[in-house]
């Protein structure tokens, strides 16, 4: 039952009413069979059965789950909600993850490229927003990621790849971009309250007007790469006062 409906989620072009059935069906079995199906099964056959690469699964549940090693590359993932879920190494490359919520969840070393989580254009400032909350990222490839708008709190990107990451007008709170590569990242119009860039690449990194709390911009000034960054001119001479003050301290 679970290949069948598996094989059915890939179809493209299905009517939406019959989708959704078959998501929820979905969740069902993977309730059912697949949790503890998962802890029996040899990494070969894992492979097999956790590739759900292409699939249309948007408005799924996955909770209080392992899926190692998951390949959702290309999967439409929309308004997915993800709480306690194990997505260590899972590749996610150019999947959809539009207006999701991830709440604990550890995608450490995943590989998100071009991944999309947010698709603002045209689209009005009321639109729903994608949630990534108390989430681990580290190590993963971000590179090319969509995030516009989305609202990050209490999440590690350590040592993370993330050139070319659009998180312009996002709202990132207590976030941890520590060995970060931000080389080319995009945070036009964000607000960033207490988020660390220690030891982050910021070369050529655009932060017009982007919104800062005096820890955000502290962390930014004990790093000498952002002088390579692109800043607002207010927000360069508060940089330059802060190392003066530091240095002086």
């Amino acid at each position: 039952v679970y290949l069948i409906v598996l094989a059915n989620l890939k179809l493209d072009n299905q009517d939406a009413t019959i989708n959704r059935l078959l998501v929820q069906v979905f969740e069902q079995v993977i309730d059912v069979y697949l949790k503890p199906e998962l802890t029996r099964l040899t990494e070969t056959e894992r492979k097999f059965q956790l590739d759900l690469s292409g699939c249309y699964i948007n408005g799924i549940t996955l909770a209080n789950l392992s899926l190692i090693p998951a390949n959702l590359s290309e999967a439409h993932l929309e308004r997915a909600v993800l709480r306690q879920t194990q997505l260590i190494g899972a590749r996610l490359q150019k999947a959809n993850l539009t207006y999701s919520y991830l709440d604990n969840v550890n995608l450490d070393q995943a590989n998100l490229k071009e991944a999309v989580f947010s698709d603002y254009h045209n689209r009005s400032k009321s639109d729903p927003k994608t949630l990534i909350i108390n989430s681990s990222l580290n190590q993963a490839n971000l590179i090319s990621v969509q995030l516009k708008r989305s609202t990050v709190e209490n999440t590690t990107f350590q040592g993370a790849r993330l050139q070319e990451i659009h998180l312009d007008g996002a709202i990132l709170r207590g976030v941890s971009f520590v060995r970060g590569n931000l080389n080319t990242a995009f945070f036009k119009g964000a607000i960033l309250e207490r988020v660390d860039f220690a030891e982050a690449d910021l070369q050529r990194a655009k932060f017009q007007g982007a919104v800062f709390d005096d820890l955000t911009l502290e962390s930014i000034a004990r790093n000498p790469s952002w002088t390579k960054a692109e800043f607002d001119d207010d927000i360069t001479q508060r940089l330059k006062d802060k190392m003066q003050f530091l240095g002086q301290s």
